[in-house]
């Protein structure tokens, strides 16, 4: 990439995006520019997410204005205090992390409650685990489901998102507006 850049005229050069999964490449990146020319106008580099989030704000920069976006650790922080104070047998604080990702998984596949209606059925399905084992499965998926319920809710009762649904929307903005 850092080939291909070098080649462009300063003008051009300060005209290019250059769009990478990390921060930290943007980071060699300049480094490498400023070994290469030493001062520059460089180019705009960002990642996938600033990106994302950039052109959904140029489009429909309204849309999110009333919305708290939750990073990783405020949202475990918030299913933390849900299942603190919900008595859950299974779930139990520790397993605030993993509980998120298993959450930002069925956001992804946009799935929501039904993702555990398919548990369900894949349970009832299973001829080879024991009624003691699956009861135990459907104690642990029900009190899942009641947690994701609580988190939907109070996120939609305090106007918050989710990273992740922010990046699914961000996206869908960006199908919509691509010329």
């Amino acid at each position: 990439l850092f080939e291909e850049l070098v080649e462009c005229d300063q003008n051009t050069l300060s005209k290019t995006v250059v769009v990478l999964p990390t921060a930290r490449l943007g980071t060699a990146l300049m480094s490498a520019f400023a070994r290469k020319f030493g001062a520059l106008t460089p180019p705009l580099i960002t990642t996938l997410d600033n990106f994302l989030f950039h052109f959904q704000s140029y489009y429909n920069p309204l849309e999110f204005s009333s919305l708290k976006v939750l990073d990783s650790v405020k949202e475990e922080m918030l299913l933390s205090s849900i299942i603190m104070s919900s008595g859950y047998k299974h779930i139990q604080l520790m397993h605030a992390r993993e509980v998120r990702i298993f959450f930002s998984e069925i956001s992804d596949f946009d799935i929501g409650t039904n993702a555990f209606s398919k548990i369900d059925e894949i349970l009832l399905t299973d001829i080879y685990k024991s009624e003691q084992h699956v009861g135990s499965l459907f104690e642990r998926f029900d009190e899942l489901r009641d947690l994701y319920e609580k988190f939907a809710v109070f996120c939609q009762e305090k106007n918050y998102m989710t990273t992740t649904d922010r990046l699914k929307r961000a996206v869908s903005i960006l199908m919509e507006n691509w010329e």
